[in-house]
């Protein structure tokens, strides 16, 4: 039984993801559950908290496997996980969560204090998985890279816990869908995700609004999601 997390995590990916979790349980609480990440960019840090959950609650046990490309969110997703697996050649990113805030200096460090929670709520169990504090985890990251983007290839990354196996071959028996039937997307998904082209000429997304106390933590080092 799969579920697909693809692209950026927004509003209705929980549900997509975590009803879907819900329904496979109450068919079997004895076969397993697989989350299947191509690539995903990271997202909404209340949408992947509701994830997480989702599987920690989950009777049939929940597998994470990354194919290509799980980052900021997607990779807390990855390494929370009580049995994830990775191709050796896909990449896992851990950075610090990063935002852009309006207001006035009081509100601005309200919602600085408010991102430094999530970042403690989010980065601290990944930081203990690891064995390490959440200060040295935070150290390892600009180490690694100059930008705080600690990337590593799969078979790397089992060796720091962000996934628990590597695997070289995946069987999708589970996998029924006429691959040549195309489904229309919903109405919502395709208004924020359409490619856009500003006036400098240069492609973008726009992502939806977030939800109050919600925070993008997302990979973007293009700005081409906005």
């Amino acid at each position: 039984m799969n579920v697909s997390l693809n692209g950026p995590i927004f509003g209705g990916v929980a549900d997509y993801v975590t009803e879907r979790i819900h329904y496979f349980n109450n068919i079997s609480s004895t076969q397993p559950i697989f989350i299947v990440i191509d690539k995903c960019p990271g997202g909404s840090v209340m949408e992947g908290y509701r994830i997480i959950k989702a599987m920690q609650a989950s009777k049939a046990k929940v597998h994470v496997v990354v194919k290509s490309f799980a980052a900021s969110m997607a990779a807390v997703i990855t390494t929370m996980a009580d049995y994830s697996y990775t191709y050796p050649n896909a990449i896992i990113l851990h950075h610090q969560m990063s935002t852009v805030n309006w207001g006035n200096m009081t509100q601005l460090k309200e919602q600085l204090e408010l991102a430094r929670e999530w970042e403690r709520r989010l980065h601290v169990p990944v930081a203990k998985k690891m064995g390490v504090s959440m200060d040295a985890f935070r150290k390892m990251m600009y180490e690694k890279n100059s930008d705080g983007d600690w990337e590593e290839f799969g078979d790397q990354a089992v060796s720091y816990h962000w996934a628990d196996n590597v695997v070289h071959e995946i069987d999708e028996t589970g996998f029924v869908k006429n691959p040549d039937t195309v489904e229309k997307p919903k109405a919502a998904q395709f208004q924020w995700l359409a490619e856009k082209t500003d006036e400098k000429g240069q492609r973008y997304a726009t992502l939806p609004r977030l939800d109050p106390f919600d925070f993008y933590f997302i990979y973007n080092p293009d700005r081409y999601y906005r």
